[in-house]
Order: C-alpha cells, then structure tokens, then sequence
C-alpha cells in the first residue's frame, strides 16, 4: 500500500485498513485473527501498523516496506508448513519481520524458534535480501525485503505451534506446487527456486 499522509510516521501505532483511525481492536472469527473499527466500523483482515522495532521505511514512490527473515525446514524430503491464523490465511514457512539492528540470520533463528520450537544451530543462505512486490502482511505492508535460509533436518521433528498459526503440514515439491492455499512468498520460492528449495 501507499503510507498515507495523514498518518503521522513518527508515531508507533495501529490504525484502521480504510480511514486510518487509531481506534483498532482484535477480533476474532472462528479460529481466524481480524481488526474492527470502532469509527468507522469496517472489520478488515490486517490493520496499518507503525512500529519502529522492526525494520521498515517509505521508498520515493511512497511504497511501505518491511524486511522479513523465512526458514525453509527440510526433513524427509520434505518442508514444513504452517497453516497462519492472522493474515495471510495460507500455509506458510516459519518468517517474521526483522527486528531493528537485528541481523537477519539471528531473526531467521529466532523465528523459527518462536514460531515452532525448533532450534538450530546453522542455516544455509538461499535469497540474501531479496525484493517481493505484492507480498502482503497483516501489517499492512505489501512490499517485503526478504532473507531466506534452509535448515536441513535428519528426521521430522515435533513442532511447538506459536498462536499465529494451527496447523502443521510436511509438504514434498509436487504437494506445494499444487497447494492452492500457499501465502505470496512462498509460492515465489516455489516458482523461482523449484526443487532447489531441497537441495
């Protein structure tokens, strides 16, 4: 989306997807994460989010940006996969935003930690600051600078589910690329990457 004027970029907050009040809630519908106005009364799927402990900034065309860390975890042959409860709603690898002065390596780390409970100790770069147009966040981001890593597993591990998601799925190459329900980033990785996503 484009940062809109009338949103002051000094100033940490949440605000409406539509008319930008700062007058946000969480609500949820089922098991699924949405955000109500109480000005103007729309319920959106994300909010706009300003929050200067993550990485983030405007480019010339007035573009707002986020850097994001992923971690494609190997095992068997194949990847694991989270099925989000906050949008996107689509299965997804363990990401998150990067953290101010954070390096993306440790962020990678510390996601998929977070996220699944799995801890490593090394990771493979695959993508090292990568640009993603069109790679949507509940932030209300939808431009990502992305860092991605492998992790390669000897046997599927028991994963710890944070409460951004509910549902985990060990996919091979052909079961993502017929996934219908993958979320922006992972369908690139899919598209650009293909099997090398598991070598």
């Amino acid at each position: 989306m484009k940062m809109p004027e009338t949103i002051p970029q000094d100033k940490n907050g949440q605000y409406c997807f539509e008319c930008y009040s700062p007058n946000v809630q969480r609500i949820f519908k089922g098991n699924l994460t949405y955000y109500q106005c109480s000005d103007c009364k729309k319920i959106h799927e994300r909010s706009l989010v300003i929050d200067d402990a993550v990485t983030w900034w405007v480019d010339e065309e007035k573009n707002y940006w986020h850097e994001s860390v992923g971690v494609l975890v190997i095992a068997e042959d194949k990847l694991l996969t989270q099925f989000r409860q906050i949008f996107p709603f689509a299965y997804t690898i363990p990401a998150g935003h990067l953290d101010k002065g954070e390096l993306p390596e440790v962020a990678a780390k510390r996601e998929l930690q977070e996220e699944t409970g799995i801890t490593v100790q090394t990771l493979k770069t695959m993508m090292d600051g990568f640009d993603i147009p069109g790679d949507s966040c509940r932030r209300g981001c939808d431009y990502h600078k992305w860092h991605l890593y492998r992790a390669q597993l000897e046997s599927c591990p028991e994963v710890h589910l944070s409460d951004e998601a509910n549902l985990v799925k060990w996919m091979t190459f052909e079961e993502l690329k017929n996934e219908p329900q993958l979320v922006y980033p992972l369908k690139f990785f899919v598209n650009t990457i293909g099997e090398g996503l598991f070598n």
